[in-house]
């Protein structure tokens, strides 16, 4: 055996090559640029505020209409409170409530994010039915 390749062989296997040194992310986690991660370290999330956010309320079909049309609630109320306010106005045990005609919320889906999502002139528009009007 040579003396220049039994060195040569011991040398390569005790220093580690770079890749193996030097800690990698996933291939699913790229690097974050420097500007993006300065922002996102001083982004908090938006928290329900407890300013009033106003709803107008639309009768679908045959349903009828209930006073007051136009309700300032809290942000942080669920849409259970307004099924349960439209349900007493109108003394039915069940409503069905849909946002902009579309859709029917999730009984624990807060205010505040509805209308941020869905809001119209700075309002939020609930429809509300006895039966089932879309689906």
């Amino acid at each position: 055996m040579a003396p220049g390749s039994g060195s040569s062989s011991s040398s390569s296997s005790s220093s580690p090559s770079p890749q193996e040194s030097s800690p990698s992310l996933p291939p699913s986690y790229p690097p974050i640029p420097l500007s993006t991660s300065i922002i996102l370290d001083k982004f908090t999330p938006p928290t329900p505020p407890n300013d009033k956010i106003t709803l107008r309320f639309t009768p679908i079909g045959s349903t009828p209409g209930i006073t007051p049309n136009v309700l300032k609630i809290s942000g942080d109320r669920t849409m259970v409170v307004i099924s349960q306010f439209i349900s007493k106005k109108l003394k039915t045990k069940s409503v069905h409530l849909y946002i902009q005609n579309t859709f029917e919320p999730n009984p624990d889906e807060l205010v505040y994010d509805l209308f941020r999502l869905f809001k119209t002139n700075n309002e939020l528009i609930v429809s509300y039915c006895l039966q089932v009007a879309f689906g």
